[in-house]
């Protein structure tokens, strides 16, 4: 099936629209679907590690190896303060941003019952169904290429035709080309290094660990960092004990990343995911929110029932983006 996203002022203008609360997938794929029905119910996909473990049931090592290879001069990295952001905020600005967007509808061009997309690619469990070749795939995640592709092609790639659709750009534009997530990680390649590193344009940028090398509690203790000791992310002297911590190493990597380039990020291990934001004029603070759980397709045709967050990851990662982008006004914590 060919799946498009179109933009419609009202309505009455889509063709067989499906109501919002339709709980009945069956096996026709409707005509139009409104995309703010397809992101409240898409989620993402879950995944098995070596067939048996599912991702929610990995272990996480519990220290990183030292990292000489992250050490800079001292003063290179400029941050000196990061200061916590609940998780609500964050998701309270995600939900003004989507519910002010104007009606929008995704488009079953050709009106048939597959779903062969390739930029819609997270199931809600009525437009989108994983098949066979998805679910193999999905249970069979053994290697970093497996996880990257499933990032890329699954998550990443979605997520960008959303924000394409958000901002009114027509397919292959110069502009749309500019929303699609690539993977940087080789310009930020260090021995034992346990992450890879998406940017959107470098304007926003997506620091991405696995669930078995980094767990919720490493991305609590990332956004209660507070002061930084000068020098603290840059001395990285293997016979010292500065940066033995994971959540060190981590903020002398997004800073790598973001300095110079953008202000706004996410930091994620797939379960879960924070976003954060230095202050522009000198990246010496940034802010950084509580992890927000992401929901998961089980794989297994189980009936999901009442969100665990709302707004979703999904539609707090699009909000965040268009943040970065300027098209979106970021809510400002009451306090610090």
């Amino acid at each position: 099936m060919s799946l498009s996203l179109q933009l419609s002022d009202h309505l009455s203008q889509a063709t067989e629209l499906i109501p919002d609360d339709i709980s009945d997938a069956g096996t026709e794929v409707p005509l139009a679907y409104p995309v703010a029905s397809y992101l409240k119910k898409a989620r993402l996909p879950g995944f098995y590690r070596h067939v048996r473990f599912p991702v929610e049931q990995l272990r996480r090592i519990a220290v990183w190896p030292k990292m000489p290879m992250l050490a800079r001069a001292l003063g290179t990295r400029p941050l000196e303060n990061v200061y916590l952001v609940q998780s609500d905020v964050i998701m309270q600005g995600a939900a003004r941003y989507i519910s002010r967007m104007p009606y929008l509808s995704i488009v079953n061009e050709e009106g048939v019952p597959q779903e062969t997309s390739s930029k819609i690619k997270l199931a809600n469990g009525l437009i989108v169904q994983y098949d066979h070749s998805d679910l193999d795939f999905l249970r069979n995640i053994n290697s970093e290429d497996d996880m990257d592709r499933l990032l890329m092609d699954y998550v990443l790639t979605t997520i960008s035709e959303i924000v394409r659709l958000f901002s009114h750009l027509p397919p292959m534009c110069p502009q749309a080309e500019n929303l699609k997530f690539r993977n940087i990680s080789g310009r930020h390649t260090t021995h034992h290094g346990k992450w890879d590193i998406y940017s959107m344009n470098d304007q926003f940028f997506i620091i991405f660990i696995p669930p078995w090398f980094m767990g919720k509690e490493d991305l609590v203790k990332l956004a209660n960092r507070g002061n930084v000791a000068p020098g603290a992310l840059d001395a990285l002297d293997p016979r010292a004990q500065l940066m033995d911590t994971i959540s060190d190493k981590l903020w002398a990597v997004i800073c790598d990343v973001c300095v110079g380039h953008g202000a706004e990020f996410a930091v994620t291990n797939y379960l879960y995911w924070s976003f954060g934001r230095f202050n522009p004029e000198n990246y010496s603070e940034a802010m950084l929110s509580m992890p927000i759980q992401a929901e998961l397709d089980p794989l297994d045709g189980t009936i999901m029932g009442e969100r665990l967050v709302d707004p979703s990851v999904i539609e707090t990662l699009v909000y965040w983006i268009q943040v970065a982008r300027g098209a979106a006004v970021m809510v400002e914590p009451e306090s610090r």
